[in-house]
């Protein structure tokens, strides 16, 4: 009965702090990512490419850029590993 309560508790106390108690991410020590210029030939690959970002809510842009954020943070960690486990576009 305890265990019981003091799970409940946990719980409770959780739900109660809600976002303080949230990790910011990606990490702050993070670096950001260096992007190039893409080749001319794949700017004229995505010439008739439409962006919806106008379509896009605030919310879905916030999602959309934090899950893009987490994918690089995620690909930089895997390159940094003896052995990547990402080699090819069929393992990613």
């Amino acid at each position: 009965m305890a265990w019981r309560l003091i799970v409940a508790g946990m719980i409770l106390f959780f739900a109660w702090r809600g976002t303080g108690m949230e990790m910011p991410w990606p990490p702050a020590d993070q670096p950001k990512a260096a992007v190039d210029r893409p080749e001319s030939d794949d700017l004229k690959a995505a010439d008739g490419v439409k962006a919806i970002a106008a379509k896009m809510s605030p919310s879905d842009r916030i999602y959309l850029a934090n899950f893009y954020a987490a994918l690089v943070y995620i690909v930089n960690r895997d390159a940094k590993r003896d052995q990547p486990i990402l080699t090819d576009t069929a393992k990613f």
